[in-house]
C-alpha cells in the first residue's frame, strides 16, 4: 500500500494518469491533423491564383503583340485601297 492506498486504488490512479497522458496526445495530434489539413488546402488555392496571374499575364503579352502587329499586317492593304 502507498499512503494508505489499496493496490486497485494505485491500478486506478496510475491507469486514469495513463488516459489523461494518451488523451492529451490524442488532442495534440488531432490538432497537428487539422493543421496539415488547412495547408493541404491553402496551398492549391495559392497555386490556382499563381497559376491564374501567370495566365494572366501570358494573356496581356499576347494582346500587346497582336496589337503592335496590326498596323503591321493591315498597312498593304491599306496601300492597295489608296492605290485605287
Amino acid at each position: 500500500m502507498i499512503l494508505g492506498l489499496s493496490s486497485k486504488e494505485v491500478e486506478a490512479l496510475a491507469e486514469a494518469r495513463a488516459d489523461r497522458k494518451a488523451g492529451t496526445e490524442l488532442e495534440n495530434r488531432i490538432r497537428e491533423a487539422e493543421e496539415h489539413e488547412s495547408m493541404l488546402v491553402q496551398v492549391p488555392k495559392e497555386l490556382r491564383q499563381t497559376l491564374s496571374r501567370k495566365e494572366q499575364q501570358a494573356s496581356e503579352r499576347r494582346c500587346e503583340e497582336l496589337i503592335t502587329q496590326v498596323p503591321k499586317s493591315t498597312w498593304p492593304l491599306l496601300r492597295q485601297i489608296e492605290a485605287m
